[in-house]
């Protein structure tokens, strides 16, 4: 599947990602997901839909606006890609069926990124008021900076609370990471608890390797 699958363009990415959610919406069981997955995904192209209205309307246009689009979206991106590649390696689906979905359906032969193989390793480089500061490398190569082969980005999770979250699973997602230092901002209501990261690289086609170890940094105000 290429990287052209979702459009780029922000009106036609609003359409492409509408009907990939109404679509699982309607019967997530025939895509092989559970109800739980299409409410994700339901919940996060909806609050992408809602940014770019604010976004693009004369009346509420303002860089808060944009910003928040553009946060809203790269959540959006790496959610669907992530199960947009599910789907496509469901071999009990049909390709009119995943093309149904907007996904390409890839010619004969071709070979594809594969996910992955390694975890990054996550290290808290700086604590401050209300913002921690992080940094990365892949297991294989803990002597340098950089990504492993085919993975062209960090998928970073975050858990707040005072002990360590009993599954990945809790861990809300903070974005998408091709650049580092990262700076991750806290809630002032979080002071005083601890936040728990991990991450996982992704293909551009949104293939995702093995979760990194936690690590934590305790939130200070």
């Amino acid at each position: 599947m290429g990287a052209d699958y979702i459009p780029a363009q922000e009106l036609a990415m609003d359409a492409w990602s509408a009907n990939f959610a109404a679509l699982i919406a309607a019967a997530p069981a025939t895509y092989g997901l559970m109800e739980s997955d299409a409410e994700n995904i339901t919940a996060v192209q909806s609050a992408f839909s809602a940014a770019l209205l604010r976004a693009t309307h004369p009346a509420t246009k303002t860089k808060a606006a944009v910003v928040d689009k553009d946060a809203k979206k790269a959540v959006m991106l790496a959610l669907l890609r992530h199960y947009a590649q599910t789907i496509k390696r469901n071999l009990g689906l049909s390709n009119q069926t995943k093309a149904a979905l907007g996904l390409t359906i890839d010619a004969p032969g071709k070979t594809p990124v594969p996910a992955p193989a390694t975890a990054p390793v996550l290290r808290v480089a700086q604590i401050d008021r209300l913002r921690h500061t992080l940094r990365y490398c892949d297991e294989s190569t803990p002597d340098r900076r950089g990504k492993p082969a085919g993975a062209k980005s960090m998928q970073l999770f975050r858990y707040v609370g005072t002990n360590p979250p009993a599954s990945p699973e809790q861990a809300a997602f903070v974005g998408v990471i091709t650049k580092q230092p990262v700076t991750v901002t806290q809630d002032s209501a979080a002071a005083g608890q601890n936040a728990y990261y991990f991450g996982r690289w992704a293909t551009h086609t949104g293939l995702v390797g093995p979760a990194s170890a936690l690590v934590s940094a305790p939130i200070i105000a």
